[in-house]
């Protein structure tokens, strides 16, 4: 990717939501001035328990305490997207969503993704069941603000480029010469368009597909969040 990329784990939490509530100042010290905008990932929020919704109210030993991580994420999420940082999450439970964010918190993230599910969790994070018919290979998108659900297919086959650099690398860790040829596969039908169709006769749901809403996403992720 062209712009600069901070990576993050437990061990560094604690300083980089630091350095990303001090950037939050700063954006809404001065809102006219120009900055770059700013997307913060999660991927699997649960695995990061500092960031619990509880842990806000935590108290801290020492008079010059930072504020806490949790309250950091809680501050980016309610005012972070009007001054240019945007935050994505992804969550593997709903039960993990409501324990890490409360279903007040929630209602900031104004997109939703979730893949199969039950019906009742399905209801609780987008006010409907549909997610709990969706079997393999579909997900759910979520607009609150425009009130609507689409379902798409939210995995694409990567190009023969990609395929010819991930087997260059295999190849090399494994310490044989790289394959000469490869096997070429046929241009992949475009699954992921902007067109949205209307309203399935009966099954109030609308069906359509995104323009490509992420390249990849891992077995256990079932629930994306975009604010």
């Amino acid at each position: 990717m062209p712009h600069e990329i901070v990576q993050a784990g437990n061990s560094s939490l604690a300083e980089t939501m630091g350095g990303l509530a001090e950037e939050l100042k700063k954006h809404a010290a001065d809102e006219s001035a120009a900055a770059p905008e700013t997307f913060v990932l999660i991927h699997g929020l649960q695995n990061f328990k500092k960031l619990r919704q509880e842990d806000e109210f935590s108290f801290s030993s020492g008079e010059s305490a930072a504020i806490s991580p949790a309250a950091v994420l809680q501050n980016l999420i309610s005012d972070g997207p009007a001054l240019g940082i945007h935050l994505i999450a992804t969550c593997a439970t709903s039960n993990n969503v409501v324990r890490f964010l409360g279903r007040k918190t929630l209602t900031e993230f104004e997109m939703r993704v979730l893949f199969q599910m039950s019906a009742s969790d399905s209801a609780s994070l987008v006010e409907s069941p549909d997610a709990g018919t969706l079997g393999l290979h579909r997900a759910l998108y979520y607009n609150d603000r425009e009130g609507y659900t689409e379902i798409f297919r939210p995995y694409a086959r990567p190009g023969n480029e990609w395929i010819e650099e991930m087997a260059g690398a295999l190849a090399a860790r494994a310490g044989r010469p790289r394959a000469t040829r490869l096997l070429r596969l046929p241009p992949a039908r475009r699954l992921l368009s902007r067109s949205r169709f209307g309203r399935a006769r009966g099954s109030g749901r609308f069906f359509g597909a995104l323009a490509k809403f992420t390249p990849k996403m891992t077995a256990e992720t079932r629930i994306a969040l975009s604010r």
